[in-house]
């Protein structure tokens, strides 16, 4: 009969996944724990919050997935809750995370300090080449762009001796043209502000 059919049908069919609604309040998620998203998407926990207005009611769980599954990289409707590289970031609710993971080691708590120190680092490294050009500029009296010898020496007159200055500055003007061009002393400075650090 068809009825037969379809119940035959229905127990052949593969199960829906179900998953098992989690209550976090007996052992609340933390900032760093590793869990799973949906009973499949591994990921690391990133913000906890409350944000009715962009999220709706209830508690949020910013996660960063392992793999490339999300809908976005900690930016939502033009918020900021944490940061991820682009698709490795959700948002969801307490109930789609499905469980703690313990045994897994993955760890995306450093990738903002690691954001953070590379743009320290930029930082710093523009504030050294504006004191390159404001000194490179001081000692082009003529304004042409390039550091000829005599302007060369008139900047280092009483920090060294003459015979010292001319060294300097044949060690600087790499293209033994005479002049020292910026790119000569932009390089000369940055080499030697390394050998210093």
């Amino acid at each position: 009969s068809i009825l037969h059919f379809f119940i035959e049908q229905m127990a052949a069919a593969p199960k829906k996944r179900t998953s098992t609604i989690m209550d976090w309040s007996q052992n609340p998620l933390q900032i760093g724990d590793r869990v799973l998203v949906d009973g499949e998407k591994k990921g690391q926990v990133k913000y906890i919050g409350e944000d009715v207005r962009n999220l709706g009611p209830g508690t949020w769980y910013g996660v960063r997935l392992l793999e490339a599954r999300g809908e976005h990289d900690g930016n939502y409707k033009g918020k900021r809750y944490f940061k991820c590289p682009r698709r490795y970031g959700v948002l969801v609710q307490g109930r789609r995370i499905t469980s703690k993971l313990t045994d897994e080691t993955f760890d995306f708590m450093d990738d903002e300090k690691e954001d953070t120190r590379a743009l320290e680092e930029i930082a710093r490294r523009k504030a050294i080449l504006g004191t390159i050009k404001d000194a490179f500029r001081k000692m082009d009296k003529d304004g042409d762009k390039l550091i000829d010898l005599k302007e060369w020496l008139e900047v280092c007159k009483g920090k060294m001796t003459t015979t010292e200055a001319k060294q300097l500055f044949k060690e600087v003007d790499k293209s033994c043209s005479g002049k020292v061009s910026f790119a000569e002393y932009e390089a000369f400075a940055s080499a030697t502000a390394a050998e210093e650090s």
